[in-house]
């Protein structure tokens, strides 16, 4: 006689307050324990793009001009790019973190570097994906201005795959494949993750312009100034990386546990 299957349990709701807390606190452990090694990634895959922002920056100051107006496409998509396999990276070493072993960088290059190029190819769909969501946005925003809003649609794609990257290096998925389990993870979180990246975007945004703040108040003289923007960039990115590492892991092990 064959018995009959059941779907599979869906997991528990989300409580997105309690579920936020607990992500930014288990985020800022591990990126407190796994800073020496995560600043070490840093230098390796965003440091060449951040003298671009430096670089714009610096013009900024001296012409006066609005800083957005200094930024070049191609320079924002090598910075995406190179911030989205950080987080790849990440995801890796916190795999190996919990899987009980020391976090070792050398141990690290090997799946890194065959994760390299489908990282690239997933960081290059997802802001694809992106751009297409915000084209309404961009091209209603141009002739109406009330319209320019619709920007924020852009922010659903964001939710949705935010954890591609994460897929491709840890499960070594496809690009495309790894868009569509992110989807699947996110199913049934996306409010809580939402909450997440606000919260930490606000915070993030808060500490760095008071450092900022405090530092020019305090007559520093250009040298020191850069290189506290620049510690806050490193800090950011890794911190960024880490958050996105451990809603990976939260959310699959959701997905997966035992009922």
């Amino acid at each position: 006689m064959i018995e009959p299957t059941t779907a599979p349990p869906k997991p528990a709701p989300l409580r997105p307050l309690p579920f936020a807390a607990t992500i930014l606190r288990e985020a800022l452990r591990t990126w407190a324990a796994l800073l020496p090694r995560l600043l070490l990634l840093a230098l390796l895959f965003t440091l060449p793009t951040i003298p671009f922002d430096f670089d714009d920056f610096g013009r900024a100051l001296v012409a006066k001009e609005p800083l957005t107006e200094l930024h070049h496409p191609w320079t924002i998509v090598v910075r995406l790019v190179a911030s989205l396999i950080l987080q790849g990276a990440a995801a890796l070493l916190i795999e190996q973190r919990r899987d009980g072993g020391v976090p070792s960088l050398r141990a690290l290059a090997i799946p890194l570097l065959r994760a390299l190029l489908p990282m690239v190819a997933a960081a290059l769909v997802l802001l694809a994906v992106v751009l297409f969501w915000t084209l309404p946005g961009i091209v209603l925003g141009s002739r109406w201005p009330a319209c320019t809003p619709l920007l924020l649609i852009a922010l659903w794609p964001m939710v949705v795959f935010a954890l591609a990257p994460a897929v491709v290096a840890v499960e070594r998925r496809p690009p495309l494949a790894a868009l569509r389990r992110s989807f699947d993870l996110t199913r049934g979180a996306r409010s809580s993750l939402f909450l997440t990246f606000v919260a930490s975007f606000l915070a993030g945004t808060l500490l760095i312009v008071g450092i900022a703040r405090l530092v020019e108040a305090a007559g520093a003289p250009p040298a020191v100034q850069f290189n506290v923007a620049l510690s806050t960039i490193l800090a950011s990115d890794t911190f960024t990386a880490v958050l996105i590492a451990t809603l990976y892991l939260a959310l699959r092990q959701r997905k997966e546990a035992p009922p």
